[in-house]
């Protein structure tokens, strides 16, 4: 299963909202998880904290 989803949050040193798009992928067998990786832009969070 992949799955894109939207994260919002504020960086507690500088208060700088930022927004994030991760894609996680997820395997399921047999009704259960196997493994889950998310795979995330690191820029917006750099951004938010002055670099």
């Amino acid at each position: 299963m992949i799955v894109e989803y939207t994260a919002r949050g504020t960086v507690t040193a500088t208060g700088a909202p930022f927004e994030q798009r991760p894609v996680a992928v997820i395997r399921v067998r047999d009704g259960q998880v196997v493994s889950y990786r998310d795979y995330i832009n690191p820029l917006p969070l750099l951004k938010a904290l002055g670099g």
